[in-house]
């Protein structure tokens, strides 16, 4: 009984939202539709809550003992604690406060592009490591990697042709891997909800 309620209340809850996705009209679906991701919505809410709750508990305690980075908690925190205190004061605007606005734009966005410009990097060293030109197919991905990664920076201009060829590596055989993989990730999903549906896959009680 203490698992066949659960499993009945999810595959409830995935029948009328897929049946929302293919059934016209239906008012009573739509009503039942917008009553569940509003519970959607406060459940979602209180786990954000948890999870800031757990985010202080493991800091905090990280700060307290002086544990090695605790200067790493500090910022976190403080940057955190920062933004949920503008973003929630009375006028403040939430999302638009001034000072909220100021932080994503001169903190976290120059912070997320130096990640990702280093990620090139990163990347590059990876492949080496990882394929060793040991084969014919490895020689390729590298030297394909290579092309891509040079022809998408300003030292891929001095070399004629270099771009171009690089945007048809990622318009024409990448994408047609992405597609590929998204076809299956799709199939996958589509798979993993079926057996959710129907009662197969409890993982989440667990």
């Amino acid at each position: 009984m203490k698992r066949a309620v659960p499993v009945a209340i999810a595959s409830g809850v995935g029948i009328i939202i897929l049946l929302t996705s293919f059934v016209d009209g239906s008012d009573v679906l739509l009503s039942a539709r917008d009553l569940i991701l509003r519970w959607v919505t406060i459940l979602g809410a209180f786990a954000l809550i948890l999870g800031i709750a757990n985010v202080l508990r493991v800091h905090v305690r990280r700060i307290i003992k002086a544990e090695p980075g605790w200067i790493y908690s500090f910022v976190l925190l403080a940057v955190m604690l920062f933004v949920i205190v503008m973003g929630v004061l009375p006028g403040g605007g939430g999302l638009m406060n001034p000072f909220v606005d100021w932080t994503f734009t001169y903190v976290f966005l120059p912070l997320n592009a130096t990640i990702f410009s280093l990620l090139a990097f990163f990347v590059a060293s990876a492949a080496y490591r990882t394929f060793r030109l040991r084969s014919s197919e490895a020689t390729v991905m590298v030297v394909a990697g290579l092309i891509v990664l040079v022809g998408q920076v300003p030292l891929g201009g001095l070399v004629p042709g270099l771009s171009a060829f690089s945007g048809w590596l990622l318009d024409t055989p990448v994408m047609a891997a992405v597609r590929g993989i998204l076809l299956g990730v799709a199939l996958g999903t589509i798979t993993a909800g079926l057996r959710l549906i129907g009662g197969a896959d409890k993982q989440y009680l667990e």
